[in-house]
């Protein structure tokens, strides 16, 4: 792996893998959560991809892919921890399969070029009339996730164990700020993204690093002559609260129960990682986790029940669906799978078997680009970098009692609870 500065806080990583037979990268801009600008997050990468000046409709930008070998290029927003992320991720046959002598991997960092810097414009301003037909897709996919109730629930449990706080923030918005969203805050904050916001940039293919540095070096020429671009944001750890339950009605026949936890944010650093990973695996992870075993399968308390931790907030948050009537219970059973952690009631076998699972995963994430280029994006903003192998061989050396340190360190903060109603 290669680590070059293109500019201030623009960094590339070059992962060389030979394996693949195209090529993948991942431009992503960064930011801090902020409450007064997911919504133009969550937009501007969806008006960029619709055209450009040269290529004015998706029409047309997927026309000269196709001519490219069917070249791909995306927009996705993601969040982790209190750092927000607008990706454009690309991906392309290696010029080596070509027919003829197509520039295939100029070809696509080209039209990347054109939708980053030449967007449509109407009098200086993004499109109004792409402006529009996004802030309707988006009021329609929040509308859509507000209607899933499962999505809602766990997105309601965040929001109540992290209010007050940017972890707190939904990250697309709410349907208020998408509908009050103008043309000329969205340009306002294009230009902002593009002059401020810093960049670390993921390649994986067999290109030479030279290669990719030099085509790259071309492409986003405008943004590295910068000098004033912001650093990597810090994460905002939870602060302390005090416990609280909220129960909501809503039109659902299944009740949702999320309980949240929160933990010091030492378990999210080196040594402590891989022993907060492994508690994780063994809750529910692997394949004979407790949640899993414990509350749906011995007890029959739930449809389903998983855990999820965002370590650089220090946060856990348990899911599961259940009937409205056994609430109490399967609440009971569920936090009494960490108390009995925390008392050391982990054995060698568990331990065993969640290394193995663990174990597994860090060696699947090399099977696919994207999942490398993910891996290396969120140890990056961690502040460590190391490979999912090291990641493998960490683990290896966690006991048992490891595991209930980390139990002990998990603080119950939250109950959240939807049920049906009118």
């Amino acid at each position: 792996m290669t680590n070059i500065t293109l500019a201030p806080s623009v960094n590339l990583t070059i992962i060389p893998d030979k394996r693949f037979t195209t090529n993948t990268i991942a431009l992503n801009f960064i930011s801090p959560t902020n409450s007064d600008k997911n919504t133009l997050l969550a937009l501007l990468g969806c008006v960029l991809r619709r055209g450009c000046a040269e290529y004015p409709t998706i029409r047309d930008i997927q026309r000269s892919l196709d001519e490219l070998y069917a070249a791909e290029i995306t927009t996705t927003i993601d969040a982790i921890g209190t750092t927000n992320l607008l990706s454009f991720r690309c991906s392309w046959l290696s010029d080596a399969y070509a027919i003829s002598d197509e520039d295939i991997t100029g070809g696509t960092l080209d039209m990347l070029g054109k939708l980053l810097f030449s967007p449509v414009l109407e009098n200086g301003l993004l499109s109004a009339k792409y402006v529009d037909s996004e802030k309707q897709n988006l009021i329609d996919e929040i509308n859509a996730m507000s209607n899933d109730k499962d999505n809602l629930a766990a997105r309601r449990t965040v929001a109540e164990a992290c209010a007050g706080h940017p972890a707190g923030v939904p990250l697309t918005g709410t349907v208020e700020q998408a509908e009050s969203a103008t043309v000329e805050e969205l340009t306002a904050y294009y230009h902002e993204t593009l002059n401020t916001h810093p960049i670390e940039i993921f390649y994986t293919g067999a290109l030479p690093a030279d290669t990719i540095e030099k085509y790259l070096r071309r492409t986003l020429a405008p943004l590295l002559s910068l000098t004033q671009r912001a650093l990597l944001p810090a994460h905002t750890h939870l602060p302390p609260a005090e416990y609280k339950e909220i129960e909501e009605v809503h039109h659902t026949s299944q009740g949702k129960l999320g309980l949240a936890f929160s933990f010091p944010t030492s378990l999210s650093e080196y040594p402590y990682q891989p022993k907060l990973a492994l508690f994780h695996e063994i809750l529910s992870g692997s394949p004979v986790n407790r949640l899993f075993y414990n509350v749906r399968e011995k007890h029959s308390l739930c449809y389903y029940c998983n855990a999820s931790i965002e370590s650089k907030i220090g946060l856990m948050t348990i899911m599961t669906g259940i009937e409205v009537a056994r609430r109490t219970e399967a609440e009971r059973v569920i936090i009494h799978q960490i108390t009995d952690m925390a008392a050391g009631n982990v054995s060698d076998d568990e331990l065993a078997t969640a290394k193995l699972s663990l174990s597994s995963g860090y060696r699947k994430i090399s099977d696919r680009p994207d999942g490398l280029q993910a891996w290396y994006l969120r140890r990056r903003l961690s502040g460590e970098v190391i490979s999912p192998i090291e990641a493998e061989k960490r683990i290896q050396s966690v006991t048992t009692e490891d595991i209930a340190n980390v139990a002990k360190q998990m603080t119950h903060r939250l109950s959240y609870f939807m049920k049906g109603g009118e």
